[in-house]
């Protein structure tokens, strides 16, 4: 025993080392996986009300609910068209509220018209009623969501109760259209090749480099818009770049970011072969899908059933005009 053992001979030793340190650091990422909400890939059974029929589904990005300067007219709208229209989904992209961080940009805040647990709460609200009618196919957090790491709470754990796929980064959704046709979709919230000249680059280096065996690459984040339908080796690609529902942006405009790009791209997938039409807002979107009811039924004996909605809606408006005017 060495002199100071004799001296000290209860002294605690630490057990470290090499060995150690990696069975614990093993043990910590065993935990993280089984405490997980978040996914990189998943798959979503997108069935709508008519099999035969493709469907729809809107990419709604960069809503920043709760700002001053989000046009809530427009996201109103295509909220009610994505609820009442039969085959038509959502892809929620990040930055679904505006949360801006008072330790990063506290100036940022002024533009909050509500605060930042309200603007949760609401969205929320909406995300739930989008998950209980089967419009929401899955979610993707944004920087501005994602701030909540701030206060050491991971944001997507306020999703937890959604039954659609939750994403907290980049990653695929094998989408089945109707039981028949398959789609990959790879997305993020950014990536790398941002261009302001070239809009859609980035969309079209992911589906180049992250996901080559995709077929749709959506990306948010920049607030502009685009959207390319474009072939790759014989194979049809498309890219999309979301823009925004904040149409007014002050902290933006200080550094340059102005015109921001309009939200709504709208996919419509086919089920009987892989065909990808990009079209640019629900309500257009919408009316392409009524067409295609009405065609596929006009030979048809049965009453069709999306004519009968439009025409229950529609007098529904009716009586509500004139409750209005009396």
């Amino acid at each position: 025993m060495s002199p100071e053992r004799s001296i000290f001979p209860d002294k605690k030793i630490a057990e470290t080392g090499y060995s150690q340190a990696v069975d614990e650091i093993q043990r910590q990422q065993e935990h993280a996986k089984r405490t997980e909400y978040a996914q990189g890939e998943a798959t979503w059974l997108a069935n709508g009300e008519y099999a035969e029929l493709p469907i729809a589904v809107t990419f709604m990005t960069d809503v920043h609910f709760g700002a001053k300067g989000v046009d809530y007219e427009l996201l109103n709208t295509h909220v009610k068209t994505i609820m009442e229209t039969p085959n038509m989904f959502v892809l929620m992209g990040g930055d679904i509220i505006d949360a801006f961080n008072p330790t990063k940009h506290p100036s940022g805040i002024s533009g909050d018209a509500i605060p930042v647990d309200e603007q949760l709460e609401a969205m929320m609200d909406l995300l739930t009623t989008f998950d209980r009618k089967g419009k929401l196919g899955a979610f993707q957090s944004g920087n501005h969501d994602n701030w909540a790491d701030v206060a050491g709470y991971r944001f997507e754990r306020f999703l937890r109760q959604l039954n659609c796929p939750i994403y907290a980064g980049a990653g695929d959704i094998n989408t089945i259209v109707n039981g028949a046709q398959a789609y990959r979709i790879y997305w993020s919230h950014s990536h790398w090749g941002n261009s302001k000249l070239n809009i859609s680059n980035a969309a079209k280096r992911a589906l180049q480099f992250s996901s080559p065996h995709a077929d749709i690459a959506l990306l948010g984040h920049v607030h502009q818009s685009s959207a390319e339908n474009f072939d790759i080796g014989g194979e049809q690609k498309v890219a999309v770049v979301g823009g925004t529902y904040k149409r007014v942006d002050g902290w933006a405009g200080k550094w340059g970011m102005t015109t921001p790009g309009m939200p709504g791209y709208t996919l419509l997938l086919w089920p009987d072969r892989k065909r990808m039409d990009v079209i640019r807002d629900p309500q257009t979107a919408r009316q392409i899908m009524r067409g295609l009811v009405q065609e596929y039924y006009m030979n048809l004996d049965d009453l069709d059933p999306y004519s009968e909605m439009i025409q229950r809606l529609n007098e529904q408006r009716r009586q509500k005009d004139e409750r209005a005017r009396s």
